[in-house]
């Protein structure tokens, strides 16, 4: 596209802001329309220019959007596969403290029986 303000729709806008806010919008019209025939511009082009911006403009919205769209559901996949491995984390830590439980009641009730044991033996 190109750049430049003389021969694109940006130079109907610069026409524009030069007319007071407070003329008719048909006044406005009507001498933007003689501006740019006076200054041997094509002013269907000039529409033409614009039409092409707002296409490739829409464009490029879909496009982006679409890429948007696949990086959040590639995101999304991530956090499922995260969240899988979190409750599978979650899982292990919880077989270590069940594990934990078993172990130290086992280890409480060897150490009463010694205790028992060692009482009988000293007779106290």
């Amino acid at each position: 596209m190109k750049s430049r303000r003389t021969d694109t729709i940006y130079l109907i806008e610069e026409y524009l802001k030069s007319l007071p806010d407070s003329l008719p919008d048909d006044s406005r019209r009507e001498i933007v329309r003689k501006l740019i025939t006076a200054s041997g511009f094509d002013f269907d082009l000039l529409m033409g220019d614009g039409v092409l911006r707002v296409k490739m403009l829409k464009e490029y919205a879909e496009k982006f959007a679409r890429h948007t769209d696949e990086y959040v559901a590639s995101r999304n996949n991530e956090l499922a596969e995260l969240e899988r491995q979190i409750i599978k984390v979650q899982k292990l830590i919880e077989n270590r403290r069940d594990l934990h439980k078993k172990q130290f009641f086992a280890i409480e009730a060897e150490a009463q029986r010694l205790k028992e044991i060692l009482t009988f033996i000293t007779g106290q």
